[in-house]
């Protein structure tokens, strides 16, 4: 009897007993998304020593900032919030990464689903700031009418 070589991993006999099956093209794909999720991470860790970078400079500049009027140290805090965001996103979308590779390497449901959570922390997080980026962007245009 001929196999079907369109059936998916669960309908073929000689299934392996537990853990997940992946085709060569479902490890590719993997491990391209996870390529994608570290490459980002790294930028966005870039991103977060050039604000740490700012923010030295805002509190070495005597909390004078030109045309600020003294509001340096506030200035240094929103740099600090903005990091802690920002590194908080790269952290959750480096493990994501990494859980990724180990699930898909040893055949394991429990990493990937791992993955998932932290990628669902990642998304929800810059979802609710694209919201709030969105409010902000019509109380703008209201003031403005």
């Amino acid at each position: 009897m001929e196999q079907n070589p369109f059936a998916p991993p669960s309908a073929s006999a000689d299934r392996p007993q537990g853990g997940l099956v992946f085709s060569p093209e479902g490890v590719s794909i993997v491990a391209s998304l996870a390529t994608w999720m570290r490459g980002l991470s790294i930028l966005y860790f870039l991103f977060i020593g050039l604000l740490a970078l700012g923010s030295c400079a805002t509190c070495a500049g005597g909390g004078s900032l030109r045309g600020a009027g003294g509001a340096g140290g506030a200035i240094a805090f929103v740099f600090i919030v903005v990091m802690v965001v920002i590194g908080a996103a790269a952290s959750w979308l480096r493990s994501a990464a990494q859980d990724f590779e180990r699930g898909v390497l040893s055949d394991d449901e429990m990493p990937i689903g791992q993955g998932f959570g932290h990628l669902r922390s990642f998304l929800i997080l810059f979802g609710i700031l694209g919201l709030l980026s969105l409010a902000f962007q019509i109380y703008q245009a209201v003031q403005v009418l």
